[in-house]
């Protein structure tokens, strides 16, 4: 019986639809960026993350995408899939974002075309104060019986003040609530 274990250990540890770490998808620059906003209580902010093209003559096929380190608790999290191009601007303070609902598609099991590019909505809100940072994303995806896994170095920094749901955002970037200032953000 022992030697039977031993054989499945040995294939699956030998890359018979194992995990690889990085991937074709895996960013071929040191390269990262950040985006960010202040939002009011309960208020969404949305923005894009975008994967290296499909270079690889395959179609590729998500199963998902989550922040790579751990979140402090009271953010919640929405993601979905859009292929470029599109005319949904992701940048925006509402789920979905304003002209995005009907293009939304769930991550798991996005098909990411050959030879095309897509981008990834994702969508934080908290019910408390607070500042978060979600510095990287790791993305699992598949083609064929491989399975890979990389991270995308595109992070979000979002900021929940005490703005009520009323706050506006005027288009210099300040929210404001009956004309006063509450907050900053950035103006997509």
């Amino acid at each position: 019986m022992r030697s039977g274990f031993a054989v499945v250990v040995v294939l699956a540890l030998s890359g018979c639809g194992g995990t690889d770490r990085q991937g074709p998808l895996h960013p071929s620059g040191p390269g990262s960026s950040m985006s960010g906003a202040s939002v009011a209580i309960g208020q969404w902010f949305a923005t894009g993350i975008s994967p290296p093209p499909n270079s690889t003559g395959k179609a590729i096929e998500f199963e998902e995408i989550e922040p790579a380190s751990t979140v402090r608790p009271g953010v919640e999290i929405r993601y979905a899939a859009i292929p470029w191009p599109s005319k949904c601007e992701p940048e925006d303070r509402n789920w979905p974002p304003h002209g995005c609902s009907h293009r939304l598609e769930p991550v798991g099991n996005f098909e990411y075309k050959p030879n095309s590019r897509m981008y990834f909505v994702v969508g934080l809100r908290s019910r408390h104060v607070g500042k978060w940072f979600l510095r990287a994303f790791r993305i699992r995806y598949r083609i064929g019986a491989h399975h890979y896994e990389t991270l995308l170095h595109e992070g979000i920094g979002f900021r929940v003040t005490r703005c009520s749901r009323a706050a506006v955002l005027t288009g210099c970037g300040h929210f404001s609530l009956r004309g006063k200032p509450c907050g900053y953000g950035r103006v997509a």
